[in-house]
C-alpha cells in the first residue's frame, strides 16, 4: 500500500486568520483511482477550537461525495499546537481519477486558521501546482470555479466553497489517500 497527501505535514509559515464561520478549500485531482484516509488541517497557535465538519465536494456540481462528511469530526491532535491534525477516514469511500474534488473543513468562530497568501500564485510556491505520487493541486489560474484555489465560503456554515481568496491564498487543507490492499479488494468485482 502507498499513501498520499500533497504538503509534507511540515509545519507551514502560518499567519493565523479570523474564520467568522467559513468553510476552506484545497482543489485537487487523482490520476488513479485512491482509498480516503484522512482530511488534514493545520492548527495554529492561538486556535482555541477544530474545524467542526469536514468534506470533499466533488467540483463538477458542488456535490458533497458520499461518505466523506464528517459532523464533529474527532482530530488526532489539539487546537492551537501549531501542528497538523488529522480526521481519519476507514479507506471505504474510493475517489475516482481524473476527477476535481476540493476538500474543505468549516472552520467555526474558535478555530483560527492558518494560511499564506499568495501561495498558489506566481511567485509563491504553488505557482506551478503541486504533485504529490498520484494527487495533483492546481494552481490558481488552473483552478475551477474562476482560479478558486485556496478556496473559501463565508455563508456562515458548512457549504461548497466556490470564492478564491485573496492572493490566492493557501489554507492548509490537505487531503490523505491509500492505494493497493483495501483499494484493490473494492474495485475488484
Amino acid at each position: 500500500m502507498a499513501t498520499y497527501s500533497l504538503f509534507s505535514h511540515a509545519g507551514p509559515p502560518a499567519i493565523s486568520g479570523t474564520p467568522s464561520g467559513s468553510t476552506l478549500g484545497t482543489e485537487f485531482s487523482l490520476s488513479a483511482p485512491a482509498a480516503l484516509t484522512g482530511i488534514w488541517y493545520f492548527t495554529p497557535t492561538g486556535a482555541t477550537g477544530l474545524p467542526g465538519n469536514c468534506v470533499i465536494y466533488k467540483v463538477s456540481d458542488k456535490s458533497q461525495v458520499a461518505g466523506t462528511l464528517v459532523n464533529s469530526p474527532t482530530w488526532s491532535g489539539a487546537a492551537g499546537a501549531n501542528q497538523w491534525v488529522k480526521c481519519s477516514y476507514d479507506g471505504t469511500v474510493i475517489l475516482a481519477a481524473a476527477t476535481n474534488y476540493r476538500v474543505a473543513v468549516f472552520a467555526g468562530a474558535s478555530a483560527a486558521w492558518a494560511y499564506q497568501g499568495g501561495y498558489w500564485a506566481s511567485p509563491g510556491p504553488g505557482q506551478n501546482g503541486i504533485t504529490s505520487g498520484i494527487i495533483t493541486a492546481p494552481n490558481a489560474a488552473t483552478a475551477s470555479d474562476g482560479g478558486a484555489q485556496g478556496s473559501i465560503s463565508t455563508a456562515g456554515s458548512l457549504a461548497y466553497p466556490a470564492n478564491a481568496a485573496d492572493s490566492p491564498s493557501n489554507f492548509w487543507i490537505d487531503v490523505e489517500v491509500t492505494v493497493g490492499g483495501a483499494l484493490l479488494a473494492a474495485l475488484l468485482p
